[in-house]
């Protein structure tokens, strides 16, 4: 799990780096700053993220399809949530309009994600991405070496900041079992000491 300052400097990062102009010295994909806070704020897996269509947005908030037997929920919209989501948008449809690629009808079949070319990104090359960016970023000095994570740790890193109660991070996280949560709820509990009961 990436901490906070590693986190905000990774994203920064992505944001500069990913406006460069592609297959130029220092460039990172211009998607990689939208999957990041997309990644943190659904506390999605790499894939969760990877696969997300148009028929995932709705106006309360994105509907994250989960893996591993974890349930469905919906994540209600942040400006951080809806910025990421918009630009993906937008990136798409020039992407897909450069290269006259026809917009499928169906909602489910327009994936969010797409190459440079238009085509929907595979897991395979978004995780390749990810790493040759993070690999770009503590070679620069923007990160210490320790400080490296992976999309996954961004998961930890939303569940760890949900708001609330052990409870509120399983129903955010999509988890069925409060166990699975704990593994990725990595706050240490504030007790008060016992007092005894008067008689």
């Amino acid at each position: 799990m990436p901490s906070l300052e590693a986190f905000a400097k990774m994203q920064n990062f992505l944001q500069v780096r990913g406006r460069r102009k592609a297959h130029t010295r220092g460039c990172v994909p211009p998607y990689l700053h939208a999957v990041s806070a997309l990644a943190y704020n659904l506390r999605a897996r790499g894939i969760e993220v990877n696969t997300l269509t148009d028929a995932h947005y709705t106006e309360a908030g994105i509907i994250t399809n989960r893996r591993k037997g974890s349930r469905d929920n919906v994540t209600l919209w942040n400006e951080e949530m809806r910025a990421a989501w918009n630009w993906l948008v937008a990136y798409r449809a020039e992407r897909m309009e450069k290269f006259d690629r026809p917009i499928p009808i169906r909602a489910e079949q327009r994936r969010l994600l797409v190459t440079e070319s238009g085509t929907p990104l595979s897991k395979s090359a978004l995780d390749s991405a990810w790493q040759r960016a993070m690999i770009m970023a503590i070679r620069d000095g923007e990160l210490d070496a320790s400080d490296r994570y992976s999309l996954h740790g961004l998961k930890h890193r939303g569940i760890t900041d949900t708001q609330g109660n052990i409870g509120d991070a399983q129903d955010g996280a999509g988890h069925k079992s409060p166990r699975t949560t704990i593994r990725y709820h990595h706050v240490l509990p504030v007790v008060a000491p016992p007092k005894p009961a008067k008689s």
